[in-house]
């Protein structure tokens, strides 16, 4: 096959002009080094900015072949990669000015066992285990628990594979396992879930015990069951509640709840059964429920707590009044102190308290029915709450959960919210705060996965405790950092001339926030964003700046930061100067003596003819090697910036004479200090050299032989010398090298200090110590551009022009030759926020809403928070100074406004007092009593004021908390109280009164007895006469206290009448009840419970059964419509048993065959009289034998190789008395039984699909029957694939196997250079293959049905490098007669692949960049040899058409070709 392949070639020669390489006016970023996990997104991420002439595109230059998803995007996915592998890829463009650029970046994908935790699992309670996959060597794997509670293991098998595992019997449900695989030596982590489906279930299965309810009810009674658990349905596991037998029907809450709730409970005996069933556990129990006459219901009494702040030493205990006749009730202690004033009052006054915590039981109790109800009172006291916390928390990084420690005093809640984090956090919700939870110290605050700044709340209360219990509250500022990403500032800019302005490109962080700063350059640029990546630079000059990109993870993490150049250019470069003619011996290497470009210059070197060797073309003083001899060579200097360029040459002509080699001196020595002597090691003169040592500088010291490259040197001091070693050779120009030796002690250890955190700091001071030995200098290796170290060697040096950032410094101790000593200190510095002002204190009257008035923070942001108050407010924009409180109550408030900069800087606070008054109010309201001797006053909540009584009978005020006061003395009549709160500066005095009512007892109430009625079936209502007893204190009224749901309210003829009629009753159970009040004394009342029954239905036994099999006897009566039937025998030849007494279709167990008559009794409460119905069974049958359609145990998966499949069935037999028969239950190929009625026959004619058959054995009214499911598969389409398929590295190669019509392909690996290839889906038919390298691979595509046997071909996939090879060589120029020079260029182009040819083959190249330095060049000719000879483009011109070849180029694998160009150049 042949591919298409375009190869652009860009050559640059050195000839005739300097080759200078012009910096590029546009940046390009490929991002940087990213290592890939197993099934991680694969992601390039690059950026470009600047002068871009053509749009970035992506190309892959190394690893396995992968997929670009979109090449030309900047960001776009990888597909198709594999574990274990280094790719490189290449982002290039092209700027306006020409220039080619290009930037690649290294992706490597870690190896990790791909976890995998097993299939989902059924199970039921006993032990199992759960098998995830091994892991390899210097991996971990760990299971967790993501959902559920059915199973569970135990800590220390965690990491085990095979993890055992315990299942509940209590708890249903899907459980979730994870299996996690970690890797020791990279962040990749692997997991799979498995899911476990537990039915569960208790064996053996119980109803639970018998239960005797309470006579104490007014209309109907209730209970729970207790049933052994039973599953929740969970793979079919379940249990259901039925009601056996009962006096009425109860309705059961959930019948599949195993301890559900029961109601609608009348007097009588009921009989529920519990019936499990499921794969785990079955069975059944029943439970018997005796409900006995209802007396009367007690009144409810609630539990409560009070909470006091202000330690007072009495108050008054209120529980709920009594709601029926014959009720008492009782107040008595139960631990701590105080005295109980009326124990047999609702309200009572408690005395004697003393601030420890008192419990008092309230009791209601019938002393008719002995029926009761108790609960308790608490008293508590505490001092007013009070919080503290440490704040900040600077979390290490990569720190997720933070503890938050925190201390308080009084209060008896501690509760925590989140107030706000960084954007982009889940935790919180799209909020960003959380409700308060309670909390204890330390608070674990976990999920804090996104770095920057959280707000923690902490609060202590006393939850609405009174008397100076205001809340308290501390804010917390957790500071979370992670990692962040590895820095690239982009490539190097070189603008255009008189360019002033372009875009940086640095690479967007996946972690951490990026910022640029300006490092060096002749002036301070302008920066639009220094938060941009890609921000705009403005307002540049001529000259070379440096700026540096830093992302920061935030305050916990190392900074990461890269430095980019920017030049530009707005004048003329430097003349250039090449130095002096000069004639020099040969072979000795030559010094150049170019002039030194400046700012943003650069300057080249070039040499004609071509030869010898530069140490560097950029170095002014390059030395040139591999001159020969008796040969004149020109130098040429060029110096150019984006402006302009010139040039200066300088000539070097060799002579005949061969000059010295270069001098080596020998390495540099750092020698101990005692040292009195050392030995030099120049290099050996050879061919008739001399050598000379020479002390250049140092102590005194004497050089034993000066002209023996190894001499020795003796009576040295301690110090520094240089020593310089001269070759010299036939008069020659000699060759010099120089030697550093030291005689010292060690080089003094470099400290740099201590770090330091600087908040609000103008300069940095740098304190290293003083070098005994060497001499120090200060640098910078860390943090933001634009510093200035004042002294760099004074130890003790100040750094002006510092920014906020973290910076390192260096302190570098130096002693001539000896090893250097270095040592840094890293220094936080900040700005401190702006300070903090609250505003002043106010007063607001009667408002609940108000706004704060803070200062502006310019540095850093604001934070309203809550210090203390009486409640929780509202605060409506919690970083705006103005912001809006609302929820207010009565009382004193404290907010705090925080300004928060830099972490490294404390945060600045200042609080404002917030007084809410209000006028006088009792919340409370008029109080209406029955015969009670004291009772409580309440004002507003946290004021103060003075209670006065204004009117009514004696009494005694005693004042108990600022805003309350006990009343006692009292006496039945009316009273009136005012509460009165005194002015304020901004609130006028305001009072408010309460009528206080209190009544004397009445006559104690009498409802008379129950009543039961029935409604006839023709009836919609009916009436009832009440008999109550006429009280002789007070009057009587009749309320309904319970109706039947959903009917209207029955009328009362008189409702003031004992023996009043009440009319309008429907079916349903009515409480009515006899009040007998006198003023605001209500002595209870008492109930009368009246039941209305429908006349019940007809009772339908159903017809008589004439044939009836002993184990299918069931009841066919109607179930009545009104009412509930209850079967009983009237005769029959034993005493069966009723499954379900209260079922008209209830089964009948444990018959004989004979005779029965049956009883079918409809009753419906005791106002109504039953009906009855009788039915005849004859029982005849007894049960058939067990059928089984596939005795032989015959496979029932077949495979249809021809016109039908074909099975032989063969089925249980039956008795003599007995028949059997064959029937279809699914049958979708219309296959034939050929004998139905006997066990054994045979089905033809099976194609593809799920059929069904059930066998039959019938013996009277029994039967069995058995059902066989038989799947079929049709055989599968032929395998067939295209052959060979040739492709290039880096190219998509497709495979090629048929599209079944039936069955599922798949793709394999069979041999190949790389074991790692995969397929895009192995499945389909023209799969993309992934990650081959070169060379031959054989993969196999199989088609399978079902149990057919499966149809396989083979496929050969060829893959080479299909780069085009290309070496380009210039010929020595040829002087013409008109001083002119011919250029010849030589391009050998190759194919290097054996197998396939290479299509739509091009060669650029652009002579622009190679004869920039003259004044003209025309191309002469352009030939070409071979596969190539009529494919060359005669329009090329090396300007504007750089194409060598024409389109459509074709170049057979192995094949070679020669391009040959002539340009002609004219240098003046």
């Amino acid at each position: 096959m042949t591919v298409r392949f375009r190869l652009l070639i860009l050559v640059f020669v050195l000839i005739l002009g300097a080759l200078n390489a012009n910096g590029q006016n546009c940046t390009i970023n490929a991002g940087v080094a990213t290592s890939v996990c197993p099934n991680q997104p694969f992601t390039l991420a690059g950026t470009s900015s600047g002068l871009v002439a053509e749009a970035p595109v992506w190309s892959q230059v190394g690893g396995p072949t992968v997929t670009i998803t979109s090449p030309t995007s900047l960001n776009t996915a990888v597909t198709g990669y594999s574990p274990g592998n280094t790719y490189r890829f290449r982002l290039s463009s092209k700027c306006v000015d020409g220039s080619l650029i290009f930037d690649e970046v290294v992706y490597t994908t870690h190896r990790l066992t791909t976890a995998n935790a097993g299939p989902d699992m059924i199970v039921c309670p006993s032990a199992a285990t759960v098998f995830g996959n091994a892991v390899a060597a210097g991996e971990t794997g760990t299971w967790t628990t993501v959902s559920g509670n059915s199973v569970s293991f135990t800590s220390g098998n965690r990491n085990k594979n095979e993890l055992p595992i315990t299942v509940s019997t209590t708890n249903a449900g899907n459980t979730t396992l994870r299996w996690t695989i970690t890797s020791s030596s990279n962040s990749c982590v692997s997991t799979d879930d498995v899911v476990i489906s537990n039915g569960a279930g208790v064996s053996p299965v119980t109803a639970g015990p018998n239960q005797s309810l309470s006579n104490c009810y007014t209309s109907t009674q209730s209970a729970t069951l207790a049933g052994s658990y039973a599953g929740t349905g969970v793979n079919g596991q379940i249990g259901t509640w039925t009601m056996v037998s009962g006096p009425n029907k109860a309705t059961i809450a959930n019948k599949n709840q195993n301890n559900t709730g029961i109601s609608n409970l009348i007097e009588g005996t009921y009989v529920f059964r519990w019936t499990v069933t499921g794969n785990c556990v079955n069975g059944s129990a029943e439970v018997t429920i005796t409900v006995p006459a209802g007396t009367q219901s007690v009144t409810n009494v609630g539990a409560s707590t009070l909470t006091y702040c202000d330690g007072r030493t009495s108050t008054v205990l209120t529980g709920v009044s009594p709601s029926y006749t014959n009720e008492v009730v009782t107040w008595t202690r139960t631990s701590g102190v105080g005295t109980i004033s009326s124990p047999n009052s609702p309200s009572t006054e408690v005395t004697g308290l003393n601030g420890s915590t008192s419990v008092f039981t309230y009791r209601i109790q019938n002393s008719v029915t002995g029926c009761a109800s108790s609960n308790t009172v608490t008293i508590n006291y505490t001092t007013p709450p009070t919080v503290t916390a440490s704040s900040p928390i600077i979390a290490a990084c990569d720190v997720t959960n933070v503890s938050v420690p925190f201390t308080f005093t009084g209060g008896n809640q501690r509760q925590w919210s989140l107030i706000s984090g960084p954007a982009g956090s889940t935790l919180g919700g799209s909020t960003g705060t959380t409700a308060y939870t309670n909390a204890t110290s330390p608070i674990a605050v976990n999920g804090l996965t996104v770095p920057g700044t959280y707000v923690v709340r902490i609060r202590n209360t006393t939850n609405n405790g009174n008397g100076g219990c205001s809340d308290a509250f501390a804010d917390v500022y957790i500071e979370v950092s992670k990692t962040p990403t590895a820095s690239n500032a982009g490539t190097r800019q070189v603008l255009a001339c008189n360019v002033y302005e372009t875009h940086l490109a640095g690479n967007v962080p996946v972690n951490g926030k990026g910022t640029w700063s300006q490092v060096a350059g002749p002036n301070t640029a302008v920066m639009a964003d220094k938060a941009d990546p890609t921000t705009l630079i403005s307002g540049l000059t001529n000259g070379v700046y440096t700026f540096r990109w830093i992302i920061s993870g935030n305050v916990g993490c190392p900074n990461q930061q890269s430095d980019v150049q920017v030049v530009v250019a707005n004048t003329t470069p430097t003349a250039a100067a090449a130095g002096e003619n000069v004639t020099i011996c040969n072979g000795t290497p030559y010094i150049l003596t170019g002039n030194t470009p400046v700012l943003n210059e650069t300057g080249t070197w070039s040499v004609s003819p071509t030869g010898p060797t530069f140490s560097s073309v950029n170095d002014p003083r390059a030395v040139v090697n591999g001159m020969t001899a008796n040969r004149e060579y020109t130098f040429t200097w060029n110096i150019r910036n984006a402006c302009a360029q010139n040039n200066a040459t300088v000539k070097v002509t060799t002579s005949n004479t061969a000059g010295p080699k270069q001098a080596v001196a020998g390495p540099d020595q750092c020698l101990a200090r005692n040292s009195v002597t050392f030995t030099l090691a120049g290099n050996q003169p050879t061919n008739g050299e001399a050598g000379t040592w020479t002390k250049v500088s140092g102590p005194t010291g004497t050089i034993t032989n000066p002209s023996l490259y190894n001499t020795t040197v003796t009576a040295v001091q301690p110090g520094t010398y240089v020593f310089e070693w001269v070759l010299s050779r036939n008069l020659c120009i000699p060759t010099r090298d120089t030697v550093l030796v030291t005689v010292s002690d060690a080089t003094s250890k470099s400290v740099a200090g201590t770090n330091q955190t600087l908040c609000g700091q103008t300069v940095i001071n740098l304190s290293g110590n003083v070098p005994t030995v060497g001499v120090g200098t200060w640098s910078q290796v860390e943090g933001p551009g634009g510093i200035i170290i004042t002294n760099p060697s004074s130890n003790t040096t100040t750094v002006t022009n510092v920014t906020d950032g973290r910076y390192a410094f260096r302190w570098t101790i130096t002693n001539g030759a000896c090893p250097t000593e270095t040592s840094d200190v890293k220094i936080e510095f900040a700005t401190p926020p702006t300070q903090a002002n609250a505003g002043t204190n106010f007063e607001v009257c009667d408002v609940t809403t108000s706004n704060l008035n803070a200062n502006t923070i310019t540095n850093g942001t604001g934070t309203w928070s809550v210090v203390s108050g009486p409640s929780t407010p509202t605060i409506t924009g919690i970083n705006n100074p103005q912001a809006a409180i609302g929820a207010l109550k009565y009382g004193t408030y404290v907010f705090r406004w925080t300004a928060v900069g830099s972490p490294n800087c404390p945060p600045s606070t200042s609080t404002v007092t917030v007084t809410v008054n209000q006028s006088a109010d009792i919340p409370a309201g008029n109080q209406n009593l029955c015969n009670v001797n004291t009772t409580t006053l309440t004002g507003n909540e946290s004021s103060t004021g003075t209670w006065t009584q204004t009117s009514g009978p004696s009494s005694t005020i005693t004042r108990t908390a600022n805003n309350a006061a006990v009343v006692t003395g009292m006496t039945p009549g009316t009273y009136v109280f005012r509460y009165t709160i005194p002015a304020t500066a901004n609130c006028a005095t305001s009072y408010k009164e309460i009528t206080v009512v209190n009544s004397a007892p009445a006559s104690v109430a009498d409802a008379g007895p129950d009543q039961a009625l029935c409604l006839a079936t023709a009836a919609t209502t009916r009436s009832a006469t009440m008999a109550a007893i006429t009280p002789t204190v007070g009057t009587g009224t009749w309320t309904t206290d319970v109706r039947p749901s959903g009917s209207t309210a029955p009328t009362f003829t008189a409702s003031t009448s004992p023996t009043t009629n009440i009319n309008g009753l429907v079916v349903g159970t009515y409480i009515f009840k006899w009040t007998v009040r006198n003023g605001n004394c209500s002595v209870t009342g008492d109930v009368v419970r009246v039941v209305v029954t429908k006349e019940p239905s007809n009772a339908d036994a159903g017809v008589d059964q004439v044939n009836g099999c002993t184990q299918k006897i069931f009841m066919a009566g109607v179930e009545p419509a009104v009412g509930i039937g209850t079967w009983s025998l009237v005769s029959g030849p034993n005493t069966p048993t009723f499954d379900m007494p209260n079922s008209a279709t209830t089964q009948v167990l444990n018959t004989v065959p004979g005779t029965y008559v049956f009883r079918w009794t409809v009753s419906n409460g005791a106002g109504c009289a039953v009906k009855t119905d009788d039915v005849q069974v004859v029982v005849t049958s007894l049960p058939a034998t067990t059928a089984n359609g596939n005795v032989a145990g015959s496979n029932l998966n077949l495979c249809n190789t021809g016109s039908g499949a074909a099975l032989n069935l063969i089925g249980s037999n039956p008795n003599a008395t007995e028949t059997g028969e064959w029937a279809w239950v699914d049958n979708p190929s219309n296959a034939i039984i050929t004998s139905p009625t006997t066990p054994f026959t045979s089905m033809l004619g099976l194609n593809e699909g799920v059929h069904r058959v059930r066998w039959t054995i019938t013996n009277g009214s029994c039967t069995s029957s058995d059902t066989l499911t038989v799947r079929v598969w049709d055989q599968p389409t032929t395998a067939t694939t295209a052959g060979t398929v040739q492709a290039c590295l880096y190219a998509p190669v497709v495979l090629n196997g048929n599209n079944p019509t039936k069955g599922t392909g798949t793709w394999s690996f069979v041999s190949g250079p790389s074991t790692t290839t995969t397929f895009s889906n192995p499945n389909q038919h023209n799969a993309n293959l992934n990650g081959a390298q070169a060379g031959t691979y054989q993969y196999m595509w199989t088609i399978s049905n079902g149990v057919c046997p499966a149809s396989t071909a083979y496929t050969t996939v060829e893959v080479e490098d299909c780069r085009i090879a290309v070496a380009k060589s210039a010929s020595t120029p040829i002087q013409n007669a008109d001083g002119s020079y011919n250029v010849t260029f030589t391009f050998n182009v190759s194919n290097p692949g054996s197998k396939i040819e290479v299509n739509d083959v091009q060669v650029t190249d652009d002579l622009t960049g190679v004869f920039k330095d003259a004044k003209s060049f025309a191309v002469q000719s352009v030939t070409a040899t071979g596969p190539l000879s009529t494919s060359v483009n005669a329009a090329f011109d090396g300007r504007t058409n750089v194409n060598l070849l024409s389109s459509g180029a074709t170049l057979a694998a192995s094949a070679s070709a020669t391009i040959t160009v002539i340009v002609k150049v004219n240098l003046n």
